[in-house]
């Protein structure tokens, strides 16, 4: 049976929710224990979580109309990002998953990066030293939080700390099952299938000797 990265407040979530977060990012060739951190970060899995500040709403806290609505259209779905929550966590996911698509994630790419794509996307792929902002910038007056040293800029690792956090937490936690879904792994297959593969590999890779001189050498 496949399991998500105990995150807070995944294991509220319903079996629908979690089937198809973990199914989604598994056929897209996404991580789904970091889409699910992310998620778990942004909106603790409340698809009606509003922002007091940014008035961000939804699951990965949507903050632009116009790019809230290029993602709807990509989604295939008639919905205005004031209208979020109204809509389900389950019925979110298309929206989610669709402004991951073009951002330049994969499966190796780090939970910094999953961040990013949704907090700051051209970011997507920078070495942690990568410096995103300065003192005196809007950005980083924005953000300024994000510099705990008092550096006056913060790097990209500097973002990065707390969605690492809340990843380190979840890792810790039991993980939560997806009940009726078979765990795959990385290219889409499955654990017996990997093993397989493993072994098929191996075996022809051992040398060609005759079975009974082989079954000598290894007494």
């Amino acid at each position: 049976m496949a399991t998500l990265i105990g995150v807070k407040g995944l294991d509220k979530t319903t079996v629908g929710f979690r089937r198809a977060l973990y199914e989604g990012a598994r056929s897209r060739g996404w991580n789904p224990d970091y889409l699910a951190t992310v998620i778990s970060f942004e909106s603790g899995f409340n698809p009606a979580a509003r922002n007091p500040h940014s008035n961000a709403l939804g699951l990965i806290q949507w903050v632009s109309d116009a790019s809230f609505d290029a993602t709807a259209r990509k989604a295939g779905m008639n919905v205005r990002r004031s209208e979020l929550p109204t809509l389900t966590a389950e019925q979110q996911l298309p929206l989610v998953f669709a402004w991951y698509d073009g951002k330049g994630i994969r499966e190796s790419s780090s939970v910094v990066d999953y961040y990013l794509a949704v907090f700051m996307p051209a970011y997507v792929g920078k070495p942690t030293d990568y410096v995103a902002a300065r003192e005196g910038t809007l950005a980083y007056s924005q953000n300024a939080g994000f510099d705990r040293d008092g550096k006056g800029y913060y790097t990209i690792g500097d973002i990065g700390r707390s969605i690492q956090y809340v990843l380190a937490q979840g890792l810790k936690a039991p993980r939560v099952l997806v009940p009726g879904v078979t765990e795959v792994g990385p290219l889409g297959l499955t654990p017996a299938v990997v093993a397989l593969t493993v072994f098929g590999a191996a075996w022809l890779l051992l040398p060609r000797v005759p079975l009974t001189r082989r079954a000598l050498s290894l007494a």
